[in-house]
């Protein structure tokens, strides 16, 4: 018997209904048409009580114990994510720890006045 499954994206949600023996890999392609996101522009992934679901995985596996599963939707545009990787960080920005000091990496730790004693 076939199982209906909330997909909820930016606020909208779409019921589909798919079989418990299907892939999770056919929910991703009628959440790619229903939200219109074409797989070329953008990664997908499907959340399910904040665990993401394995394409090859089964459909009743992956959702069992769900009586009506909603899945969170979350798409990344591929473009922006291939821009952010690109990204070279600016070396003429200071670190945190360079800037405040660290234990941990070896920075000198630069104390300030103490403030409330009496001298």
């Amino acid at each position: 018997a076939a199982m209906s499954v909330a997909l909820s994206y930016r606020g909208a949600t779409v019921h589909v209904s798919v079989l418990p023996g299907e892939r999770v890999s056919g929910l991703f392609e009628q959440t790619a048409r229903a939200f219109d996101l074409p797989p070329e522009r953008y990664g997908l992934k499907l959340l399910h009580k904040g665990k993401a679901l394995a394409p090859d995985a089964t459909v009743g596996l992956a959702l069992s114990g769900a009586a009506a599963p909603k899945l969170m939707v979350l798409a990344s545009a591929t473009d922006a994510v291939r821009q952010l990787q690109a990204a070279k960080s600016d070396t003429s920005v200071a670190s945190f720890a360079a800037e405040h000091g660290s234990r941990k990496g070896k920075v000198p730790v630069v104390v300030g006045p103490r403030r409330g004693r009496k001298s």
